[in-house]
C-alpha cells in the first residue's frame, strides 16, 4: 500500500515518539562529547589572543586598551571553560539548540556565523553570551522549559547581548565605575555597586526589547516570551510538584509511620516583585511588565518548528543529566525527588533504580557520621510536595535508612548480579547497617512472623489504658494527661514494630541475604580498632591520617594517570593580577617537566592532555570530565568515609589505563605587593645602618609559590599523597624540578618510611 506525504509523516514522527520512549524505558547513559574538538580550540589561547588584538589596531588607544584587556581574560577564562570537561560538543542537546538558532537567524547569516552556541553541564538555571558569539545554556535551564519558543526568546536575549556589544560596554562602564570617571566621580563604594547594579539591568531590559522583536520576526508564538520569565521566576524549584508517594522508598509489608508525615506542607509562592537594587538583573516582574507591553496580536501560533518531539526528547536528556549532577553535588534530597518524578515515566529504568539505591546509601552513611545537615536540605525553607520528601528524610534515623537502603539495594542486586558498582555500594550499606544497629539478623521478622505481631499488637492497642492504675484520686485534667501519655507510648510502639522489624521481611528467608548479613557481621566484629575508624572517623583523624611524615609515603606504583597540569602566576601589582600568557607557557614547560621526571624514575605517567596535545581528541576530554567530576565529589565528602557516585563512571576510565593511581597537581606563583611600612621606616631613620637595609627590603620584590600535589586510589578513593607546600621564592626551574620529582618519587618508592 502507498501511503500519501501526510500519512508518511505521521508515521515518521509516531515512530520517533516510540523509540524515544524505549530508549529512557530501561536504562540512560550520561551524556559525553561526540565527533571532533573544534580545530580552534585546539590553538593555545595567547595565539588567538594575538589574532584578536590585530583588529582593535585602528581604534582609539583608551579605546584599543580597554579592549585587549577584556579580549586577553575573556579568551582565556571561555578556553579554560570549554576545555574543562563541563562543556559538552557535538552533543544531541547542542544540535537542536543549534538548529532553533539557525531558525531564529535563517535571514541574517552573517550574524549567524558568529555564534557558536555550547551546553554547560550544570543543574542551575542559566544562560550567558561572551563578547566573542560564544553563548552557554546550561542542563538546568533546557530541562525547565515548556516548549521550543521558550527556548527561541532565551537564545534571542542572548544573541542581543552579542549583537549590541554589552559584555564590552559593561565592561567599559564598571571600568568607569570603579575609577571614578565622569559622572561616577566621588561614588562611595555602595553607590558604585548600585551604579552597576543599574547600568546593568539597563541592559538586560535592552536585551529583553529587542529581543523579542528579533524573536517575533519568526514564527514562533510571542506569548512564550512570558512564560519564559515563568520559568525563571520558577527555576529553583524541580520540574514537576506533585506529591511524593511515602510507597516509593517502601514495599508491601511495611509504611512509615504517620508521624514522619508533614499535616500541611508550604505551597509554592515565589515572589517576582524581589528587592533588585544590588542585583545584575531587573527583577521577574519589572521584565513581565515590559514584555507584556511588547505583546500584541499576532498571527505567530507556533511553540515548535524545528520539531516537537525533538524538544522533549532533549529535555528529557537534560532532566536525567540534572539528577546526575544534584548526586554529584549532594544535594541528596532534591535528587530523591528528581528521581521519583523521572520514575513516574520510566519506573524500570535502572539508570534510575541504581541512582536511588545510592541515594539511600550515601544518606544512610551521612547520618551514620552526623553530618546529614551536608546533604540534607532543612525541610522548613522550602515548599511544595518536595517539603513533604525533605522531612520524611530528616524524620528517618540512621539505621532506619541504613536498613531501608540494604533491602533496596539487595533486590537490586538480586535482578542485576552482574552489577559491581551496585554490588560495591550494597556491601558498605550492610557494613553501615551491622555497625550502626549492632543487632543480629533475629531482631528482623520474616514475612510469616508478622501476622502474629500484629495481631498482638493489635490486643495491646485495644487494651484499657487505666487498666492498671489506680486513677480514683485523679482530676479529669490528669486523667486527660494521663490517656495522652499512654496513647503516645502505644503509638510508639505500634510505629516501631510496623517500621523497623518489617524491613527485610520479605528477603529475610533468602540463603542469600542471611548468608551476606552474617558475613559482614564477622567482618565488623573482626576488625580492628584502627579500622573501625572506617565507621567512627571524624575529621580530626583523617586528616592525622593523611598528614605527611619525614619522608613522605611510599606506593611502589609504576603508573598513574595525571589530569592536565595547573599553572598559574599572578603579579599584586596589577589591574589584572592574572598573567595569562606567562601561565599558558608555563603550563607547557610544566608538562615536559613532568615527563623530564618521570623519565628519571622510570615512572610511566599518561597526562589527560588539553592543549597542543597529539591525544586532544574528544576523548580526552571525557576523561578530563570524569576525573575531575570525579574528584570534586571525593573532595567534598572530607572525611566521610563513602564509596563516591561517580565511582561507577571512574572505575572503567583506570582500568583503561591499568592503574587505580589518580593524580591531580599544579603550582601557583604571586608576585606580591609591596607595602610601605611608616613604622620600620622611622625607626631607620635613627640609624646610619638601618635605613640602607630598610630600602633593599623594599626595592626587593617578594615572592610566593604554591605547590600542591594529590594522588588518589581510584578503587577505595583514599588520598594516599597529599603536598601543600608554600615556598617564599621565585618558580625558577629548580624548585619546578624539586617539587615533581619528590612527588614522583613517592609513587614510585618501594620501601615504607612511614612505619
Amino acid at each position: 500500500m502507498k501511503l500519501n506525504s501526510s500519512a508518511l509523516l505521521t508515521f515518521l514522527l509516531f515512530s520517533f515518539f516510540i523509540s524515544n520512549g524505549q530508549e529512557f524505558k530501561n536504562n540512560y547513559t550520561p551524556l559525553r562529547s561526540e565527533g571532533e574538538v573544534p580545530l580552534e580550540l585546539k590553538k593555545l589561547s595567547a595565539e588567538k589572543y594575538e589574532l584578536r588584538k590585530e583588529s582593535f589596531k585602528k581604534d582609539a588607544r583608551k579605546m584599543r586598551k580597554t579592549k585587549e584587556e577584556l579580549v586577553l581574560q575573556s579568551t582565556f577564562a571561555i578556553d579554560e571553560l570549554l576545555l574543562s570537561g563541563d562543556v559538552l560538543f557535538n552533543d544531541t542537546i547542542g544540535k537542536y539548540v543549534n538548529k532553533v538558532a539557525d531558525e531564529l537567524l535563517k535571514n541574517n547569516p552573517a550574524l549567524r556565523s558568529k555564534l557558536n552556541f555550547y551546553i554547560v553541564k550544570s543543574s542551575y538555571i542559566n544562560a550567558f553570551t561572551t563578547e566573542r558569539g560564544a553563548i552557554f545554556l546550561s542542563l538546568g535551564l533546557i530541562s525547565k522549559l515548556n516548549n521550543e519558543a521558550e527556548l527561541a526568546f532565551i537564545l534571542s536575549h542572548e544573541i542581543i547581548h552579542y549583537q549590541e556589544n554589552h559584555i564590552l560596554n559593561g565592561y567599559i562602564e564598571t571600568s568607569k565605575i570603579k575609577k571614578e570617571k565622569g559622572k561616577y566621580k566621588g561614588q562611595s563604594i555602595k553607590e558604585k555597586l548600585l551604579s552597576r547594579s543599574n547600568y546593568s539591568k539597563d541592559l538586560e531590559l535592552e536585551a529583553d526589547n529587542k529581543g523579542f522583536h528579533l524573536f517575533t520576526k519568526s514564527p514562533y508564538n510571542p506569548a512564550a516570551a512570558i512564560s519564559a520569565m515563568e520559568v525563571l521566576k520558577y527555576g529553583s524549584y524541580p520540574f514537576e510538584d506533585i506529591a511524593f508517594d511515602y510507597s516509593f522508598l517502601t514495599h508491601s509489608l511495611y509504611s512509615f509511620p504517620n508521624s514522619y508525615r508533614l499535616d500541611t506542607i508550604q505551597t509554592i509562592d515565589s515572589e517576582e516583585d524581589y528587592d533588585d537594587s544590588e542585583s545584575t538583573h531587573p527583577n521577574i516582574r519589572k521584565r513581565k511588565e515590559q514584555l507584556k507591553e511588547l505583546v500584541t496580536d499576532s498571527s505567530n501560533t507556533a511553540f515548535f518548528i524545528v520539531s516537537e518531539s525533538s524538544f522533549n526528547h532533549v529535555r528529557e536528556i537534560c532532566r536525567f543529566e540534572v539528577l546526575n549532577n544534584f548526586t554529584s553535588d549532594r544535594d541528596y534530597g532534591m535528587a530523591i525527588y528528581h528521581n521519583y518524578l523521572l520514575q513516574q515515566d520510566y519506573p524500570d529504568n535502572l539508570f534510575l533504580k541504581t541512582n536511588l539505591g545510592y541515594l539511600l546509601y550515601g544518606l544512610a552513611r551521612y547520618k551514620s557520621n552526623k553530618n546529614q545537615l551536608s546533604v540534607l536540605r532543612k525541610y522548613s525553607k522550602e515548599q511544595g510536595e518536595f517539603q513533604q520528601l525533605l522531612y520524611l528524610l530528616n524524620r528517618l534515623n540512621d539505621e532506619e535508612l541504613a536498613a531501608i537502603a540494604v533491602d533496596y539495594l539487595y533486590r537490586l542486586h538480586t535482578t542485576n548480579p552482574s552489577n559491581p558498582f551496585i554490588e560495591k555500594i550494597m556491601l558498605d550499606a550492610f557494613r553501615t547497617l551491622i555497625h550502626d544497629e549492632e543487632k543480629s539478623i533475629n531482631y528482623y521478622v520474616t514475612k510469616s512472623e508478622i501476622e502474629a505481631i500484629l495481631t498482638k499488637n493489635a490486643e495491646e492497642m485495644l487494651a484499657d489504658p487505666y487498666a492498671n492504675i489506680d486513677t480514683t484520686n485523679y482530676s479529669e485534667r490528669q486523667k486527660a494527661k494521663l490517656a495522652r501519655e499512654v496513647r503516645r507510648q502505644q503509638k510508639k510502639k505500634e510505629e516501631k514494630v510496623q517500621f523497623d522489624q518489617f524491613v527485610f521481611a520479605e528477603v529475610l528467608t533468602e540463603p542469600k541475604f542471611d548468608s551476606i548479613f552474617k558475613l559482614i557481621t564477622a567482618e565488623v566484629e573482626n576488625i580492628s580498632s584502627d579500622e573501625k575508624s572506617y565507621f567512627e572517623i571524624s575529621k580530626e583523624n583523617s586528616i592525622r591520617k593523611r598528614k605527611r611524615t619525614k619522608f613522605g609515603v611510599s606506593l611502589n606504583a609504576d603508573k598513574i594517570v595525571l589530569a592536565d597540569p595547573y599553572y598559574s602566576k599572578i603579579d599584586e601589582r596589577k589591574e589584572i593580577q592574572t598573567k595569562y600568557i606567562k601561565s599558558e607557557k608555563k603550563q607547557l614547560s610544566f608538562r615536559e617537566s613532568v615527563y623530564e621526571n618521570a623519565e628519571r624514575l622510570e615512572l610511566e605517567v599518561e597526562v589527560l592532555g588539553k592543549k597542543k596535545s597529539v591525544k586532544s581528541d574528544i576523548n580526552r576530554l571525557n576523561e578530563i570530565s570524569i576525573s575531575n567530576t570525579w574528584l570534586e565529589e571525593r573532595a567534598n565528602h572530607d572525611y566521610i568515609k563513602i564509596i563516591p557516585y561517580n565511582y561507577q563512571f571512574m572505575k572503567p576510565l583506570s582500568d583503561s589505563y591499568g592503574t587505580n593511581y589518580f593524580a591531580w597537581m599544579g603550582l601557583l606563583n604571586a608576585r606580591l605587593k609591596t607595602e610601605f611600612n611608616p613604622t620600620a621606616f622611622f625607626v631607620s631613620l635613627f640609624s646610619i645602618y638601618g635605613l640602607p637595609f630598610y630600602l633593599t627590603s623594599l626595592l626587593t620584590p617578594d615572592y610566593a609559590t604554591y605547590y600542591y600535589a594529590i594522588v588518589v586510589n581510584v578503587e577505595t578513593s583514599e588520598v594516599l599523597i597529599e603536598e601543600n607546600n608554600y615556598l617564599s621564592t621565585r618558580d625558577n626551574n629548580d624548585l619546578v624540578q624539586s617539587q615533581i620529582y619528590d612527588t614522583f618519587f613517592q609513587i614510585k618508592r618501594k620501601k615504607d618510611y612511614t612505619k
